[in-house]
């Protein structure tokens, strides 16, 4: 008795007004919905941190969040309802970090783009927030993407977006799909996006390449005896780096939009569950 009694009042000092097995039931979902966000999100480490690191950031975000979730109110009795609950709670978050991902891999392919185009295009490079290899420019451009996005506190947004969430959408309830196309079509619409960001970011580099691609079409017309193919593959490594370089300008410019949009992305689509 003396445990419990210990346990109800550190459970109250962490702000939740509410009994010890509600506590238990209440964190374990917000831990649900927090763990596979945190999972999935390539700025809180990826692949390079263990689970175990990720789960105790988990609970020590679940912790902070514990004055908004559901205090006071009875968890449910029926395990079926909970596991339920925990599912629904795993899905939002596992919805919450893939979109997260969406910008990186924009950035990442667009420096893929770009090595297709200069003939560097060999994944040989490990990222350690991925699961496999990518190219080097393809590289450089996610590890950019990840220096910018923390420069600019995107990971403390990307925070209040998955704690606005408990409020649209609450622990003990379950979310309304009016429309379950709609949903889809987001999300849809979502994922089409990496496509044209990753071509706006590296279009400079590759409208710049496609016209060295022209000339030496044109060199070979004139003098078919030259190998233009083992010729020209330096050239436009050269060329792609140096009109990288100023093309970075963009990329920067771009970096606030694109925190901007991702932030947007995840409450449309915690929106079109409420």
């Amino acid at each position: 008795m003396e445990f419990l009694g210990a346990l109800q009042r550190i459970v109250q000092n962490l702000g939740y007004r509410g009994d010890v097995s509600d506590f238990i039931v209440v964190f374990g979902l917000a831990l649900g919905r927090v763990a596979s966000a945190i999972s999935l999100t390539p700025f809180f480490g990826g692949q390079a941190v263990t689970s175990n690191i990720k789960i105790g950031l988990s609970v020590m975000v679940t912790a902070l969040l514990l004055p908004t979730l559901a205090s006071g109110q009875a968890a449910p009795s029926d395990p079926l309802l909970a596991v339920a609950l925990l599912v629904k709670e795993v899905m939002i978050g596992a919805s919450i970090g893939f979109i997260a991902q969406l910008m990186f891999y924009a950035m990442q392919t667009a420096g893929a783009l770009i090595d297709v185009q200069r003939g560097m295009d060999q994944p040989g490079l490990h990222a350690p927030q991925l699961v496999g290899n990518v190219s080097a420019m393809g590289l450089f451009q996610f590890q950019l993407a990840l220096v910018i996005f923390l420069f600019l506190n995107g990971h403390l947004i990307f925070i209040r977006a998955l704690a606005d969430s408990f409020a649209r959408i609450p622990l003990l309830d379950f979310p309304h799909l009016g429309a379950p196309a709609s949903v889809a079509q987001l999300m849809g619409r979502i994922s089409s996006q990496v496509f044209v960001v990753a071509i706006q970011l590296g279009g400079p580099v590759l409208i710049t390449l496609f016209l060295v691609d022209v000339i030496f079409g044109v060199i070979n017309k004139i003098a078919s005896q030259v190998n233009i193919h083992y010729e020209s593959m330096p050239v436009k490594a050269f060329i792609g780096l140096v009109v990288l370089v100023p093309s970075m300008a963009l990329i920067l410019s771009r970096a606030g939009n694109l925190l901007s949009q991702m932030i947007w992305n995840i409450y449309q689509v915690v929106a079109q569950l409420v």
